[in-house]
């Protein structure tokens, strides 16, 4: 053995692995899901047809009847049995609904239910199967959908409850209608068929089925009692804050109408109180929504927040490549990126306003963003520009040609707006979320007193960024780095490695922030049959019935006395 080897053989071990992990590597994306998980709490960031819930309400009502005996007074349940029986009926109406419509993407297990779907003749059959999510283990789709359906209490410790079994007469009244009850004999069903019953109980056509079937109707207003629960509307909690949520939603797609509706709208309506699209528009609510809105901006004002800090990780991490020394010290990265940050750089996104004076004071900062703070969506820029402006330096049309000037300086003054949004918020929002109890995620309460900080030391806009980028980028990254090794010491996240003082680049790092479960809201709300198909611009609109839900929650809120 050569030393070589033998030094390979004794340390070799320590060494830590060269692809890393993960997206959240500030650990801060997180912090934001216990603001928006209380907002909206009917559909997660995987969840995406609401015509599972019925289903799984009906398929777990079957597993446990076909798996449970009573013995000596009490019920016994063979658990592997349920899931298999749960798994199979999965199977069934996944392969029902791709069937019917081979492009409906969002349906647990559609990679394998969609080969075994391809591989038979269309004069085929389809053999029953439950090997379609984790190799034919667990319980299928159930696993995903769960969550929210605990959430609108369908479900409690995998059992129906009394507010889940009217979901389950419903699907099965609708399976009756369509003759459709073979799918889950545990027989092959010819394609055709599967076809067939697909397009009336699939779960991708909850909304089209609707229109024809009486029972496919009953059904869908049987998921829209579930998921807005005007009995729990009466009583403030999150069902009420969901129902405003939904409420809020309906009222932007009818502000919005002829223009794109999509996550990026959302953004800009609940920062500015309305869209600058279109000539302008102002999204005006009845004063009850004022708790909703203001929960919602502090969320998105946090997310903005993110979004600059990794900005500044992904900044850093092109610092170390643009240094070309393998260990890099932290203070010539941090001169590096105080550098591009005052670099005057001509950038349509930079000017009118956005153009940091970083030998100013950081309170001469936050006093000159009171007034187009305060001109809302009427202002020329604000931090949806800057925010677009940090997405399209990392887009993937971009590779190689990002300008680290213009992109720190966007993320800097992102990050400062973001502080004084927040600031802002927490003056006047008694209910707000603060995160006070995970305080090492750098929660808005964090954020505040870091500005807070700045502005009683008198630290200039340079001094006070540079800190952020020491404390809230470096340091945060490696203790998050260090924090998900110690919770599974196979996971190795860290985008670079600290040497003492040094920095060693392990790879880039494409910044983001939270997604708020907007497009799945959306997607639940459009198979309800409230907002419309995207057009080919991606408007949308109100149905008839979600105007008069829109209205009934103004009216519903009035009478219960439901205040900001």
């Amino acid at each position: 053995m050569t030393p070589a080897q033998a030094e390979a053989s004794s340390v070799g071990w320590t060494e830590p692995p060269r692809q890393p992990v993960g997206l959240d590597q500030l650990g801060l994306r997180e912090a934001s899901v216990g603001q928006y998980a209380r907002l909206i709490d009917f559909t997660t960031s995987v969840t995406w047809q609401p015509r599972y819930y019925s289903f799984l309400c009906w398929a777990l009502e079957e597993a446990f009847a076909r798996t449970s005996e009573v013995v000596q007074g009490r019920e016994r349940v063979d658990l592997r049995a349920r899931d298999r029986e749960l798994r199979r009926r999965d199977y069934a109406i996944a392969a029902a609904t791709l069937a019917a419509s081979s492009s409906s993407l969002r349906i647990i297990g559609v990679e394998k239910v969609g080969k075994a779907l391809n591989d038979v003749p269309a004069d085929g059959s389809l053999e029953p199967r439950d090997d379609h999510v984790r190799g034919g283990s667990g319980a299928g789709s159930f696993e995903t959908y769960a969550g929210p359906m605990m959430n609108l209490r369908l479900v409690h410790d995998v059992r129906v409850t009394p507010r889940g079994r009217p979901l389950a007469h419903a699907f099965a009244a609708s399976l009756h209608a369509a003759n459709a009850e073979f799918l889950f004999a545990g027989a092959p069903v010819q394609i055709t068929a599967l076809g067939d019953a697909g397009r009336v109980v699939g779960l991708h056509c909850l909304a089209d089925a609707a229109n024809a079937y009486p029972e496919v109707a009953a059904e869908r207003d049987a998921l829209r009692a579930a998921i807005i629960d005007w009995d729990a509307f009466a009583r403030p909690g999150t069902p009420r804050r969901r129902v405003l949520s939904i409420g809020l939603i309906l009222a932007l797609h009818r502000v919005a109408k002829g223009l794109p509706v999509d996550l990026r709208c959302f953004r800009e309506a609940i920062l500015l109180g309305g869209l600058r699209a279109g000539g302008g528009r102002e999204l005006t609510l009845p004063d009850f929504y004022e708790g909703t809105r203001r929960a919602w901006l502090l969320y998105q004002a946090h997310a903005n927040a993110v979004l600059a800090l990794e900005a500044f990780l992904a900044l850093v991490l092109d610092g170390l490549v643009a240094d070309g020394r393998a260990c890099v010290p932290r203070s010539d990265v941090l001169d590096l990126i105080v550098e591009w940050m005052g670099a005057a750089v001509p950038h349509p996104a930079l000017n009118d306003g956005f153009k940091l004076d970083l030998g100013g004071t950081l309170a001469a900062r936050v006093a000159a963003l009171k007034s187009p703070i305060a001109l809302g969506w009427r202002a020329s820029r604000a931090e949806p520009d800057l925010a677009d402006l940090l997405v399209r330096q990392w887009s993937a049309s971009r590779v190689g040609a990002r300008d680290p000037r213009v992109a720190a300086a966007a993320a800097a003054d992102l990050f400062i707006w973001s502080q004084v949004r927040l600031r802002a918020v927490k003056a006047t929002f008694e209910d707000a979320w603060l995160g006070d109890a995970e305080a090492w995620r750098l929660p808005p309460a964090i954020l505040v007193d870091d500005l807070e900080r700045g502005i009683a030391e008198n630290s200039t806009v340079v001094e006070h960024v540079r800190r952020v980028v020491d404390q809230h980028v470096i340091r945060q990254h490696a203790v998050n780095v260090r924090r998900k090794l110690y919770l599974e010491p196979g996971q190795f996240t860290a985008r670079f490695i600290e040497n003492g003082d040094r920095l060693e680049y392990v790879t880039s790092h494409h910044p983001g922030t939270s997604s708020p479960r907007f497009d799945n809201a959306v997607s639940y709300l459009e198979a309800l049959g409230l907002v419309t198909p995207a057009d080919k611009s991606g408007a949308r609109g109100l149905t008839a019935d979600g105007e008069a839900l829109e209205r009934e929650i103004v009216l519903r809120a009035g009478s219960c006395g439901a205040t900001p």
